[in-house]
């Protein structure tokens, strides 16, 4: 996964999913990332839709940028284990506030 610039009336282009994306911009490495949570867990675990895409990115970049999950409170799982290449967050925010893993 690459990130790219992107600025009010950069070029866009269509990726292969049919979503805009911007073209020929400088690529980055995110300071932040914001991902969503299914539901989360002890140590900032996330579960995901499924498919290891966050995982495997911020296992990739370098330096790591601070990661924020997005859910809810009620998606707190508190017997939630993670497998082996999943990687805790820094942060979780729910709609009860900011939530810092232990």
């Amino acid at each position: 996964m690459t990130f790219h610039a992107w600025y009010p009336g950069c070029p866009m282009e269509e990726d292969a999913y049919g979503i805009p994306k911007p073209k020929d911009t400088e690529i980055i490495v995110p300071t932040l990332v914001f991902a969503p949570c299914v539901g989360y867990g002890p140590g900032g675990y996330r579960l995901g839709y499924g498919g290891g895409f966050y995982d495997r990115m911020l296992a990739d970049l370098s330096p790591k940028p601070f990661s924020v999950g997005l859910g809810f409170g009620m998606g707190f799982l508190p017997d939630f284990e993670p497998e082996p290449h999943d990687m805790p967050l820094d942060a979780i925010l729910n709609d009860y506030g900011a939530v810092w893993p232990v």
